[in-house]
């Protein structure tokens, strides 16, 4: 999240919404009666007309309800001001996704409102290496947020393919180009590593790393690109590949949240789970990781109870417990939900 503007004094916050995760920081802080501006587009019908147009336009609301479902945030409220041919007072929806800008006005900041501004507008995602490699070269990127460093190539200036050191030279240009993808992780403190490619490559790399450097496999990604240049990065962005991994790798880590959770809850060690015994162990400090099931979430607001998630929330950010937020859209994030959707993971027993 990008936070353009702010004075809370004057009660707003003008925001850019940079990625998904944005729209559940958004989903947390926007409230009902709060004063929403932002572009949207309303069907508007000229007098008497049987069909309309939908038009784009900029509509201040006052929020009623709110909606998430993972992709997209819909805040549903009365129009306060818009174009002359909108009636004020009249419902509407907006819409916000990856890219939608809004201001945020609100009667009163809580401490816990700024906070949410202040963790979500600092960097959340790690830098991401691209590294894209063929028979004749490689190229290298970092990706930062959104924005991609193009950071080297080199040619392989291998020899012919009917010569009988081919194979040799090309195995050695490929763990050249693997080692210095390696340490472009390590300089950026990076998350993950993409290995793509034309043909068989990245397959190649893949069994190199596997027998040489299994210690970053984990952290590896395998795709195919159909050139090892500045265009393959851009495919794999806008591709949709790198959007993917981010996914697939938030999907990981839950995984093992999850399965941590059920491992400690079978040896009845080092776990506090339902809501009374886990705001009581976060009292104590001993906390290590907090999970959360989005979908309890979305009870607790829909009941108008978010208070109660709030105050949780607050304690493990006092004790610096980590936060985990488990979605219901796989098998393990449906089990813990109806396990009771919220559990502490303990650093001792208590």
């Amino acid at each position: 999240m990008k936070l353009i503007n702010k004075d809370y004094k004057k009660g707003f916050a003008k925001l850019l919404i940079t990625d998904n995760e944005d729209l559940w920081a958004l989903y947390q802080l926007i409230n009902p009666n709060d004063i929403i501006t932002s572009r949207t587009t309303r069907l508007v019908k000229k007098q008497n007309a049987k069909e309309g147009r939908r038009k784009p336009m900029t509509l201040k609301i006052r929020v009623k309800k709110t909606e998430w479902n993972g992709s997209e945030l819909r805040l549903l409220g009365v129009i306060i001001k818009g174009p002359e041919d909108v009636a004020k007072g009249s419902h509407h929806s907006i819409s916000l996704k990856q890219g939608s800008r809004l201001k945020l006005v609100k009667d009163k900041w809580s401490a816990y409102d700024k906070s949410i501004i202040k963790k979500n507008v600092q960097p959340k995602q790690k830098a991401i290496i691209i590294t894209l490699t063929d028979s004749r070269e490689n190229y290298h990127a970092v990706l930062k947020g959104l924005r991609v460093k193009h950071i080297s190539s080199e040619s392989s200036r291998l020899p012919r393919k009917d010569m009988p050191n081919y194979d040799k030279e090309l195995i050695n240009f490929y763990k050249k180009t693997i080692k210095e993808s390696i340490n472009l992780f390590k300089e950026n403190n990076a998350e993950l590593i993409v290995f793509a490619g034309p043909g068989f490559a990245s397959e190649d790399l893949k069994e190199l790393i596997k027998q040489e450097h299994s210690e970053i496999l984990k952290k590896s990604y395998f795709k195919k690109a159909s050139t090892a240049s500045k265009s393959g990065i851009n495919e794999l962005i806008k591709g949709g590949a790198i959007k993917s991994i981010r996914k697939e790798s938030r999907l990981i880590k839950e995984t093992e949240l999850i399965m941590e959770f059920f491992l400690r809850l079978k040896k009845e060690k080092l776990i506090k789970y339902g809501y009374q015994d886990v705001n009581q162990a976060l009292e104590s400090g001993a906390g290590e990781v907090l999970l959360l099931s989005e979908e309890l979430i979305k009870e607790y607001k829909e009941k108008k109870e978010f208070k109660k998630i709030e105050d949780v929330l607050h304690k493990a950010e006092q004790s610096n417990t980590k936060i985990g937020f488990i979605s219901g859209t796989h098998e393990l994030g449906e089990r813990f939900h109806k396990m009771g959707g919220i559990a502490l993971l303990l650093r001792y027993e208590i």
